[in-house]
Protein backbone atom coordinates (compact mmCIF):
# COMPACT_ATOMS: atom_id res chain seq x y z
CA UNK A 1 0.00 0.00 0.00
CA UNK A 2 2.54 2.46 0.48
CA UNK A 3 3.91 2.27 -3.22
CA UNK A 4 0.86 2.75 -4.36
CA UNK A 5 0.41 6.00 -1.99
CA UNK A 6 4.21 7.30 -3.06
CA UNK A 7 2.59 6.53 -6.60
CA UNK A 8 -0.15 9.24 -6.13
CA UNK A 9 2.03 11.42 -4.20
CA UNK A 10 3.98 11.82 -7.02
CA UNK A 11 1.28 12.05 -9.61
CA UNK A 12 -0.26 14.99 -7.96
CA UNK A 13 2.88 16.48 -7.45
CA UNK A 14 3.74 16.24 -11.04
CA UNK A 15 0.70 17.43 -11.78
CA UNK A 16 0.91 20.79 -9.90
CA UNK A 17 4.38 21.71 -10.65
CA UNK A 18 3.56 22.02 -14.19
CA UNK A 19 6.97 20.64 -15.02
CA UNK A 20 7.72 17.85 -17.18
CA UNK A 21 7.55 14.47 -15.67
CA UNK A 22 10.89 12.48 -15.13
CA UNK A 23 10.58 9.15 -16.51
CA UNK A 24 10.60 7.10 -13.50
CA UNK A 25 7.28 9.24 -12.67
CA UNK A 26 5.71 8.01 -15.87
CA UNK A 27 7.21 4.43 -15.24
CA UNK A 28 4.96 3.96 -12.12
CA UNK A 29 2.03 5.44 -13.56
CA UNK A 30 2.18 3.09 -16.06
CA UNK A 31 2.29 -0.01 -13.26
CA UNK A 32 -0.39 1.69 -12.08
CA UNK A 33 -2.50 2.21 -15.24
CA UNK A 34 -1.46 -1.76 -16.03
CA UNK A 35 -2.71 -2.72 -12.24
CA UNK A 36 -5.56 -0.84 -13.10
CA UNK A 37 -6.35 -2.96 -16.39
CA UNK A 38 -5.54 -6.15 -14.17
CA UNK A 39 -7.91 -5.01 -11.40
CA UNK A 40 -10.75 -4.45 -13.73
CA UNK A 41 -10.72 -8.24 -14.90
CA UNK A 42 -10.37 -9.78 -11.30
CA UNK A 43 -6.71 -10.27 -11.63
CA UNK A 44 -3.92 -9.91 -8.89
CA UNK A 45 -1.59 -6.36 -9.12
CA UNK A 46 1.88 -7.11 -10.57
CA UNK A 47 4.23 -6.06 -8.01
CA UNK A 48 6.43 -3.13 -8.99
CA UNK A 49 10.36 -4.47 -8.92
CA UNK A 50 12.51 -1.55 -9.10
CA UNK A 51 15.70 -3.73 -10.44
CA UNK A 52 13.77 -4.64 -13.27
CA UNK A 53 12.53 -1.11 -14.17
CA UNK A 54 15.98 -0.24 -14.16
CA UNK A 55 16.95 -3.06 -16.61
CA UNK A 56 14.01 -2.10 -18.69
CA UNK A 57 15.04 1.67 -18.53
CA UNK A 58 18.43 0.34 -20.21
CA UNK A 59 16.87 -1.49 -22.94
CA UNK A 60 14.80 1.71 -23.98
CA UNK A 61 17.86 4.32 -23.89
CA UNK A 62 19.38 2.15 -26.30
CA UNK A 63 16.21 1.45 -28.79
CA UNK A 64 16.13 5.08 -28.46
CA UNK A 65 20.16 5.74 -29.09
CA UNK A 66 20.35 3.13 -31.51
CA UNK A 67 16.96 3.61 -33.51
CA UNK A 68 16.94 -0.04 -33.10
CA UNK A 69 13.27 -0.69 -32.23
CA UNK A 70 13.87 -4.67 -31.38
CA UNK A 71 13.22 -6.79 -28.17
CA UNK A 72 16.89 -7.23 -28.99
CA UNK A 73 18.34 -4.14 -29.31
CA UNK A 74 21.98 -3.96 -27.58
CA UNK A 75 22.42 -7.53 -28.28
CA UNK A 76 20.43 -9.20 -25.71
CA UNK A 77 17.49 -10.93 -24.79
CA UNK A 78 14.89 -9.95 -22.08
CA UNK A 79 15.16 -13.47 -19.93
CA UNK A 80 19.22 -12.56 -20.07
CA UNK A 81 18.97 -8.95 -18.95
CA UNK A 82 16.17 -10.06 -16.15
CA UNK A 83 18.88 -13.00 -14.97
CA UNK A 84 21.79 -10.86 -14.56
CA UNK A 85 19.56 -8.69 -11.85
CA UNK A 86 17.20 -11.73 -10.28
CA UNK A 87 17.18 -14.82 -9.96
CA UNK A 88 14.48 -17.69 -9.30
CA UNK A 89 12.75 -16.38 -12.27
CA UNK A 90 11.12 -18.94 -14.33
CA UNK A 91 8.53 -16.47 -16.36
CA UNK A 92 9.48 -13.82 -18.63
CA UNK A 93 7.80 -11.94 -20.99
CA UNK A 94 7.83 -8.09 -22.71
CA UNK A 95 6.36 -5.66 -24.79
CA UNK A 96 8.01 -2.49 -26.53
CA UNK A 97 6.05 0.07 -27.45
CA UNK A 98 6.53 3.65 -28.82
CA UNK A 99 3.81 6.43 -28.42
CA UNK A 100 3.70 10.40 -27.50
CA UNK A 101 1.94 8.85 -23.89
CA UNK A 102 1.53 6.50 -21.61
CA UNK A 103 -2.31 6.75 -21.48
CA UNK A 104 -2.40 6.10 -25.23
CA UNK A 105 0.13 2.93 -25.25
CA UNK A 106 -1.34 1.38 -22.52
CA UNK A 107 -4.68 1.53 -24.70
CA UNK A 108 -3.10 0.27 -27.63
CA UNK A 109 -1.00 -2.31 -25.97
CA UNK A 110 -4.45 -3.29 -25.03
CA UNK A 111 -5.63 -3.87 -28.35
CA UNK A 112 -2.98 -6.02 -29.04
CA UNK A 113 -3.66 -9.59 -28.84
CA UNK A 114 -0.35 -10.80 -27.57
CA UNK A 115 0.47 -7.57 -25.46
CA UNK A 116 -2.78 -7.91 -23.98
CA UNK A 117 -1.87 -11.44 -23.49
CA UNK A 118 1.16 -10.22 -21.71
CA UNK A 119 -0.27 -7.43 -19.74
CA UNK A 120 -3.07 -10.20 -18.50
CA UNK A 121 -0.63 -13.22 -17.73
CA UNK A 122 -1.41 -14.64 -14.31
CA UNK A 123 1.94 -16.52 -14.47
CA UNK A 124 3.34 -13.14 -13.99
CA UNK A 125 3.41 -11.61 -10.51
CA UNK A 126 5.95 -8.57 -11.35
CA UNK A 127 6.36 -5.85 -13.58
CA UNK A 128 9.10 -3.30 -14.30
CA UNK A 129 8.50 -0.58 -16.69
CA UNK A 130 11.61 1.25 -18.45
CA UNK A 131 10.66 4.28 -20.25
CA UNK A 132 13.13 6.70 -22.40
CA UNK A 133 12.28 10.09 -23.64
CA UNK A 134 13.30 11.28 -27.32
CA UNK A 135 14.18 14.69 -28.52
CA UNK A 136 11.03 14.38 -30.79
CA UNK A 137 8.69 13.09 -27.65
CA UNK A 138 8.26 9.86 -27.97
CA UNK A 139 8.26 7.71 -25.53
CA UNK A 140 10.72 4.77 -26.09
CA UNK A 141 8.71 2.29 -23.44
CA UNK A 142 9.69 -1.21 -22.06
CA UNK A 143 7.52 -3.11 -20.43
CA UNK A 144 9.03 -6.56 -18.83
CA UNK A 145 6.62 -8.97 -16.83
CA UNK A 146 8.17 -11.86 -14.69
CA UNK A 147 6.70 -14.96 -12.94
CA UNK A 148 8.99 -15.93 -10.11
CA UNK A 149 9.48 -19.72 -9.85
CA UNK A 150 7.04 -21.61 -7.11
CA UNK A 151 8.93 -23.27 -4.39
CA UNK A 152 8.28 -27.65 -4.29
CA UNK A 153 6.48 -28.29 -1.42
CA UNK A 154 8.35 -29.48 1.94
CA UNK A 155 8.84 -33.31 2.15
CA UNK A 156 8.66 -34.61 5.84
CA UNK A 157 12.40 -36.31 6.12
CA UNK A 158 12.65 -40.20 6.39
CA UNK A 159 12.91 -41.58 10.14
Amino acid sequence: MHAAVAVILVALAIQTSGKTEPVEALELEMVRLVNVERQARGLPVLEFISPLAAAARKHSEIMLASGNFSHEAGGSTMEARTRKVLTNVCWFGENITKHFTIQYAVGDLMGSPGHRGNLLDTDFTGIGIGIAKGEDGFLYITQDFIGFCKKKPMRDKPR
